[in-house]
């Protein structure tokens, strides 16, 4: 097991604790700033025997140099700082040697000059220069949130997907479900009418026995995309959509051109169970796949994806939309007008002109701006104090939406709203938000509807079954299928992203840099967003940099470029995502993110697992690292038999894959079903709740 926990043995930097001084020893002010300086993390650990002999040297010498100093008449230590320069550098290059552990009287130095004093001001000071300008931090914090050219539309999407049309169809014959030429003895086929579209699905209809003619809706559908097909000199067709279903059927007996219409099908059904699902995601900026049951109407729907760190706003659109508004969630207090901040607004304080003009990261920010006179930050979603109960507060949620409608110019009176929420929420909650969303004493939207963020994520994939993985801030492992989660495998962990950012700052902080407050959690993000990656093999790629010898300068680019470079060791960047897989790396006790998809396979009936397997999807702003759709899908070939095939799914916008599943639901009738309406609100109240019980 890693230990990832600093040890004070690993600073090579003595510190002098002015704790130690006598009450009535009197120090000129220059020698006391000038000790403050040595300490650039606080003072080292009392239990480090060593450490406390040096802090008696130092103690017991500063208590000479006092008696020294008090000898002096009061007034020549009141006069002019420069008469007595001479003397505090000599004290202090005193103490200085001490605390190196040179107590040999031939090694102490006195500095008289200038010049050696500044030098030895700057041997003080941390190897990576750690202060910024407050302007720097912004423009970070912007650089995060910048989407760049990702609203550019892609290649455009082949116009049978946006409306599948029909390839081929007619009159068949088909054996019942489950049978087949090989176990059946007696052969029963039955007439079916068969249609298979450009998306690869292959309606089979039942037949009307007293008019003879197919019904309006099919009663088998098959997704022929990565499947298999056998055909047999008899003009019999054998499927294997691979994911546990299997069908045979043939050309009806006595039909004319037979033989042509074998041919047809053969060709059209070899191109469509080649794998093209990529083709079926929601991309931005690309027509919706117009499936079966899809509702095509417009509608004036405002989207709000509340994540633990990001808020993702727009209005809906027949073609999806990276969001309009992308801001981090976060909220600050605003003491002079009693209301919350929201985003980029909330970071106010820092380009105040109160605010200082540089910030020192060795020093909590929070020393200054989380004061009740600057603001006071607030992370509505985030676990606090080692708590893993989620905590949300509800009136940073408002604030959240509030901002959101103000900044979209949005009447809620003919809108409809959306609202994506990173956990389940209990009656009580749903009260209250419905309450401040329809009830008109706040706003009066025409309906309201809070769902899932899995689930959304899962509708971006154009899938109605499958495994979904959010990997954001938290990780959540959900099973679903036709809109169902199966309960016996969702996992769903307090710990992600925040224990892949504490442990890659124990890294950083190697190198005297330690980013230990909210605000500056946001460089660790842009560190670990730029730089760490997945090891396909862990154990091979840690020999590649024994004793952490090699290290990494990261290059800040975009609006951060005017920061300067981070070094820290180049294995913290897989070792930090090492974790997912091997949580006590972490230092925590639990199973992996294989393993807990492997759970997940597990907990679906026998017949659905073969699916579940090929149908695991991405989502969250962790899987975008490098590596891990591989790293992944290796573990999982370890623990599932070699019969099945393990297929991880990762869309180039895993990212936003909430926010634009949105756009793909509210298109099917689902949607219909559960939203709340204005007038049902007021006169039901809670009892409308039971819609949401089910989803």
């Amino acid at each position: 097991m890693e230990n990832f926990s600093p040890t004070q043995s690993e600073y090579n930097e003595q510190v002098i604790n002015l704790e130690d001084l006598q009450d009535d020893t009197v120090l000129p002010q220059e020698l006391i700033n000038l000790l403050n300086k040595q300490s650039f993390n606080g003072t080292l650990n009392e239990e480090n025997d060593e450490n406390e002999r040096n802090s008696n040297q130092i103690g017991s010498s500063l208590e000479n140099n006092s008696c020294n100093v008090s000898e002096t008449s009061s007034d020549s230590l009141n006069c002019d700082t420069n008469n007595n320069l001479a003397t505090i550098k000599s004290n202090t290059t005193s103490i200085s040697s001490l605390t190196s552990g040179n107590t040999n009287q031939e090694n102490e130095t006195i500095v008289h000059d200038e010049e050696s004093y500044d030098q030895f001001e700057a041997d003080l000071k941390p190897k990576n220069e750690s202060t910024i300008k407050r302007t720097h931090l912004i423009n970070l914090i912007y650089e995060l949130y910048d989407l760049g050219n990702q609203n550019v539309a892609p290649e455009n999407k082949n116009e049978v997907f946006r409306v599948p049309r029909i390839l081929v169809e007619s009159f068949m014959e088909k054996l019942p479900p489950g049978k087949n030429l090989k176990n059946s003895i007696l052969l029963t086929w039955k007439k079916r009418f068969f249609r298979l579209n450009s998306i690869g699905e292959l309606h089979v209809f039942d037949i009307d026995s007293k008019t003879g003619a197919f019904k309006e809706r099919p009663d088998e559908i098959y997704n022929l995309m990565g499947g298999k097909a056998e055909f047999d000199q008899n003009k019999i067709i054998s499927l294997d959509d691979g994911r546990g279903s299997y069908m045979v059927f043939r050309c009806c007996a006595g039909v004319e051109d037979s033989d042509q219409l074998f041919s047809k099908w053969k060709q059209e059904i070899e191109q469509q169970i080649v794998d093209r699902s990529e083709c079926l995601w929601v991309q931005p900026n690309q027509p919706l796949t117009l499936n079966q049951g899809h509702v095509t109407k417009d509608r004036n729907v405002l989207i709000i994806d509340i994540g633990t760190c990001s808020i993702r706003a727009g209005l809906f659109d027949q073609e999806p939309k990276l969001p309009k508004l992308f801001v981090p969630t976060v909220c600050s207090k605003d003491p002079n007008q009693n209301r919350l901040k929201v985003g980029f607004d909330a970071f106010d304080f820092l380009l105040g002109s109160s605010a200082p003009s540089t910030i020192d990261l060795r020093k909590s920010i929070s020393s200054w701006c989380l004061t009740s006179s600057n603001g006071q930050l607030i992370f509505p979603l985030k676990n606090r104090n080692g708590i893993e109960k989620l905590n949300v507060e509800v009136e940073s949620i408002e604030s959240i939406i509030s901002y959101v409608v103000d900044n979209l110019n949005i009447n809620s009176e003919n809108t409809e709203i959306l609202i994506i929420t990173s956990h389940k929420l209990t009656d009580r909650l749903n009260t209250q938000y419905l309450n401040y969303l329809l009830s008109g004493e706040s706003y009066n939207f025409k309906s309201a509807t809070l769902i899932n963020q899995s689930l959304m994520s899962l509708y971006s994939y154009n899938a109605n079954i499958g495994i979904i993985a959010n990997l954001g801030e938290k990780i959540d492992v959900i099973p679903i299928c036709n809109g169902m989660p199966f309960q016996n495998g969702v996992s769903n962990l307090a710990y992600g992203g925040s224990c892949m950012s504490e442990f890659l700052n124990f890294y950083i902080s190697r190198g005297h840099v330690s980013y230990v407050n909210d605000i500056e959690q946001f460089f660790v993000r842009y560190i670990k967003e730029k730089s760490c990656y997945t090891a396909l093999n862990y154990q091979e790629e840690l020999t590649k940099y024994p004793n952490d010898s090699k290290k990494f300068k990261l290059e800040m680019t975009g609006r951060a470029n005017e920061l300067k470079k981070l070094e820290f060791p180049e294995s913290a960047r897989f070792r930090a995502v090492e974790g997912l897989f091997n949580p006590e790396i972490w230092g925590l006790d639990g199973q992996g993110l294989h393993k807990l998809i492997y759970k997940a396979i597990q907990s679906s009936s026998m017949d659905l697992r073969r699916e579940m397997a090929r149908n695991i999807y991405l989502c969250g702003g962790m899987s975008q690292i490098p590596g891990l759709k591989e790293r992944l899908e290796l573990e999982l070939k370890k623990l599932l038999p070699v019969t099945i095939k393990v297929k991880v799914n990762r869309s180039e916008y895993s990212y936003h894959s909430a926010y634009l599943g949105a756009f793909k639901f509210i298109q099917q009738p689902e949607y219909e079903k559960i939203l709340i309406t204005r007038d049902e609100w007021c006169q039901e109240k809670s009892n409308c709740l039971k819609k949401w019980r089910c989803i």
